[in-house]
């Protein structure tokens, strides 16, 4: 089923699908893991075709084989401009949206440009972060990448490395780039509580975010047992179902039972 919706999109769907706002927006908690408060949400892109909803990994790909990424992300970076602002206009407590960008997007030369535009004087962009996964990150790009970062950190938005341990620069990108927030991969913690390697290597990396200056975020958090690990070994912001599952922005909590 999966190979066959994924097989069967074609650039133009997604053309016409941007034209028609058949993708809509979900929202997952990341939730401080000794309060159960509310850090922040990440806003997640879903598509809604012929009654089916179609999750990123069925179309993304085609989207940058295709050069749509692009299209893709400023999609959704305008609904996250349009919900802070649906949030101020209502009085509502403001909360910190992240927004996952690739690489190429990133590294487009009208990009800064392009945000600047969206964001003018809103006065939102600190309620802003923008994750860049690690994967498909070359050595070659690091330095143009951390050159947009300063950018977009001199406009008071925040960076975070997203699915941190799955690419091929690793420390070298942490090294040369000023993030704010690391993300750590789900498949780092699969059975965390029985893998004792795995278990040094995410105490070394709370470590490590500490001597940065990072926050650090565990996601992919799915059950008790992962959950009171993390938390006991000093992670102090965790996402995963654990919380929630992706929602609608009505859905969203301040706070969530810790245990």
């Amino acid at each position: 089923m999966f190979m066959n919706i994924k097989s069967s999109i074609q650039k133009n769907d997604i053309l016409e699908a941007l034209k028609r706002n058949e993708f809509f927006t979900l929202y997952q908690p990341k939730v401080y893991s000794e309060s159960g408060k509310l850090a922040s949400i990440e806003a997640l892109i879903r598509w809604k075709r012929n009654n089916s909803i179609i999750y990123p990994l069925e179309f993304i790909p085609m989207c940058e084989e295709n050069g749509l990424v692009y299209d893709i992300d400023m999609y959704m970076i305008r609904q996250v401009v349009t919900q802070i602002n649906e949030l101020k206009k209502n009085n509502k407590k403001i909360i910190p949206i992240s927004v996952n960008i690739y690489k190429g997007t990133l590294m487009e030369e009208n990009f800064i440009d392009t945000i600047d535009e969206l964001f003018g004087n809103m006065n939102i962009n600190n309620y802003v972060e923008f994750e860049i996964t690690e994967r498909g990150i070359l050595t070659e790009d690091i330095d143009k990448i951390a050159e947009v970062f300063k950018k977009l950190k001199e406009r008071n938005f925040r960076i975070a490395v997203d699915d941190y341990g799955t690419g091929s620069s690793n420390l070298l990108f942490l090294a040369k780039t000023n993030v704010d927030i690391i993300k750590l991969d789900k498949s780092i913690i699969s059975n965390i509580h029985e893998n004792t390697k795995a278990q040094y290597i995410i105490e070394a990396l709370i470590t490590l975010s500490k001597k940065l200056d990072t926050d650090l975020v565990v996601e992919g958090v799915e059950n008790i047992k992962e959950f009171k690990f993390l938390k006991d070994i000093g992670c102090k912001i965790i996402q995963g179902y654990y919380f929630s599952k992706p929602v609608n922005i009505s859905d969203i909590k301040l706070s969530y039972d810790i245990f």
